[in-house]
């Protein structure tokens, strides 16, 4: 989403960097007090990534981005004239961290989705189909029932749910596409998995007639949505998840290494590498 003019030190300009950029020089402007564009200097920017990576455990990774926002800012203050000389130029970029994802194998994931049963129902739902298929949380969040063919006993992923902060607003953004065109493809529907979604579909049915017009209609497409018919955004699904494996002592895992997981309980099991894809 690109913003037309932004207003920077109470001027107005054009601008075509996203909001995500005007969040980077704000947070900068926070933390030294408001300082203008033009003053800020070569030890304030390495002061702030100091002060992310080591206080506030932010990932290299993401200072990085941060590093590579920033010059395209300075980059074009300069063109503007807001700024006389460009300190990004000398500013050392964060060296990159390689991630090493976690994987479960196919006792740790049981073990997991047993665990998530008995306390948090919530978030079952999308760590088995996470777990079991391999998708992403977007692609999870955006399952639609016309996604299941109950009779041929398939699934099919199209659509997808994606989550940004503008302003300081969560803001979903709703696609019926994939990714990239690999990302479009079927499953076949596994009697246990089918077995939870008829049950879903039979509470969401309940629950409409239950709230009646206080029932969220908005959202009736889709599968994945909590008992008043909202659709679940993509983030509760991944703090929630983080959550309940920090307060069970689990083995560390993001959300979205049960993708690596699925993936090497397929290749442990001789699935070729075209079919894991």
């Amino acid at each position: 989403i690109f913003s037309n003019v932004f207003k920077l030190n109470g001027v107005w300009y054009a601008q075509p960097f996203t909001d995500f950029v005007f969040f980077i020089i704000l947070a900068v402007l926070w933390y030294k007090e408001n300082k203008k564009l033009k003053d800020i200097n070569v030890f304030d920017i390495e002061k702030y990534y100091y002060h992310e990576l080591n206080y506030r455990n932010v990932s290299p990774n993401t200072v990085i981005h941060y590093h590579n926002l920033l010059s395209l800012v300075f980059k074009y203050a300069l063109k503007l004239k807001i700024v006389i000389n460009n300190p990004m130029l000398t500013v050392e970029k964060p060296k990159k961290v390689k991630y090493i994802p976690t994987t479960y194998n196919a006792e740790e994931i049981n073990n997991l989705l047993d665990s998530l049963k008995k306390e948090n129902e919530a978030i079952y739902f999308g760590v088995l189909m996470s777990a079991y298929f391999g998708l992403r949380r977007s692609e999870i969040i955006g399952l639609k029932w016309n996604s299941i063919n109950f009779d041929e006993n398939t699934l099919t992923i199209f659509s997808t749910v994606t989550e940004a902060n503008i302003d300081g607003k969560h803001i979903l953004t709703c696609k019926d596409k994939t990714k990239n065109t690999s990302s479009l493809r079927s499953f076949y529907l596994p009697e246990p998995i089918k077995e939870v979604l008829i049950k879903m579909k039979e509470r969401q049915e309940k629950n409409m007639q239950y709230l009646g017009k206080g029932y969220y209609f908005e959202d009736i497409d889709y599968i994945y949505v909590d008992d008043g018919g909202k659709r679940l955004r993509p983030n509760y699904l991944t703090v929630r998840f983080g959550k309940f494996i920090k307060k069970n002592h689990l083995k560390h895992i993001r959300l979205h290494d049960l993708r690596h997981s699925c993936a090497t309980i397929l290749y442990n099991n001789n699935t070729g590498i075209k079919e894991i894809q």
